[in-house]
This record gives structure tokens, sequence and C-alpha cells, in this order.
């Protein structure tokens, strides 16, 4: 349950995304679901899931969470999110990424959460980490 350990929820989500289990990953976002991070923008669940299964295979993802704060039904947290392609992918948000290419930037994202489920997501633009 979110409210009793939201942190151990939210770490939760963070390793799901990390193994690729993209099943789990949609048990963690409401069907109305507004996700935006200044590259993509997604208005429910499903173009988020869609945006996660196009690059399924294609980019290995690996986030950390550097910090995190929390109230009641919402999340900030700074994020350092490491991605290497594991082959071409010039259809990469952002920028085109090589095979083997990998790119790493920390951002801060806002989750906002009802009924046990993020319901809109917000990042800041990422910057490559130094």
């Amino acid at each position: 349950m979110v409210q009793s350990n939201q942190r151990q929820w939210f770490d939760d989500y963070i390793a799901a995304l990390n193994r690729d289990d993209l099943e789990a990953v949609a048990a963690f976002y409401a069907p109305d679901l507004h996700l935006t991070d200044g590259m993509i923008e997604c208005q429910s669940a499903g173009a988020a899931m869609e945006s996660h299964r196009r690059l399924r295979g294609r980019v290995m993802q690996r986030l950390e969470v550097v910090s995190y704060i929390d109230r009641p039904g919402r999340i900030a947290a700074e994020i350092r999110k490491t991605e290497q392609a594991q082959q071409d992918v010039p259809d990469f948000p952002g920028a085109p990424l090589a095979k083997g290419e990998q790119r790493t930037s920390i951002g801060f994202v806002m989750y906002d959460i009802a009924d046990g489920c993020f319901i809109r997501i917000r990042a800041a633009p990422y910057k490559a980490a130094p």
C-alpha cells in the first residue's frame, strides 16, 4: 500500500524499470496517467507503456535515486539515468543512439499519486551528468 510505505513502493517501481519488467511497471500507472519529460508526452498509461515497449531490447536503462522527498500523494526525486544502446536507435527521443553508445543524465521528477497509482509524472528536461 502506498500510504504505509511510499518509499518502498517507489523503490519497487524503480526496480521494475531497471529490470525492464513492463508488466510490473504497468501496475504503477493509472489508466489516465499523464507523463511528460521534455522529450515525450503521454496522455495515458497505454501510451506510456507503448513508449517503454518501443525501446525494450534496444536500450538498456538504469535508474538511480539520488535524492528523494515525499508526502502523501506526491514524490519528488532526483534521478540519475544511464541508457546504453544495444543496437542503433535512430528514433531515440532527443537524439539518435548508436549501438554501444551510453548516455547518463540527471533530472528532477515529480510524481502525483492517487488510488495507489501514478496519475501524473513530470520531469524537468534532463541534462548530461558531469
